[in-house]
């Protein structure tokens, strides 16, 4: 029987910017971290991580966000918390161009999935996971990856249009969403579906 661990429990800290939506997807991702064995704490200095659940909504909310992710890693480059993740909307929408940006703040891990699509052109993947977001998309054949979905609830599966890899169907409970513009807006279509057991693309 092996030993237990003495490791001492990694800190993170989590800070929430933006709206309402973003203090539910922060207290949830809490409630997980706290599951997983992570401890939380308020201060960023004494974390070993700072998560930012940043908002790209209008123009201050994103400076907002850089902002803050800018003083966790200047924390981190005094040698305070070793990573600087961005998740939320700000991530979502802009994660190339804070990648390039900001490369201070670390890339969001993905975890396994539990369904991918692939577009038949071009080199979509999307990867359905089991957290929220509950999506991460990339464009260039799962080198890169940024999240997507945040207000769509838990889904089982995906597809991804083969000759429009903008065009995405995401099934979840009774209800199919659907996206036209790779992932980043989806809308629900008007109408309950009994015993969904996949999605399509049939054109």
């Amino acid at each position: 029987m092996p030993a237990p661990s003495t490791a001492a429990p990694q800190r993170v800290a989590l800070v929430t910017l933006g709206c309402a939506r973003n203090e539910v997807d922060s207290e949830e991702l809490a409630g997980r971290l706290a599951a997983d064995g992570f401890v939380l704490v308020d201060d960023a200095a004494d974390a070993d991580a700072v998560l930012v659940n940043t908002c790209g909504f209008v123009a201050a909310a994103k400076k907002d966000s850089v902002d803050t992710l800018l003083a966790a890693a200047d924390l981190k480059a005094e040698g305070g918390p070793r990573a600087v993740v961005a998740v939320g909307c700000l991530a979502q929408r802009y994660g190339t161009e804070l990648a390039a940006e900001l490369p201070e703040a670390d890339a969001p891990r993905v975890e396994l999935p539990r369904v991918v699509a692939t577009a038949g052109a071009g080199s979509t993947v999307v990867a359905l996971l089991d957290r929220r977001p509950p999506l991460a998309i990339s464009g260039d054949g799962g080198s890169t990856w940024r999240e997507a979905g945040g207000g769509l609830p838990p889904g089982f599966a995906i597809a991804v249009a083969d000759d429009e890899p903008d065009r995405m169907l995401y099934a979840a409970r009774n209800r199919l969403y659907v996206s036209l513009n790779g992932g980043i807006f989806w809308r629900s279509l008007p109408f309950e579906l009994p015993d969904i057991v996949g999605a399509a693309w049939i054109d």
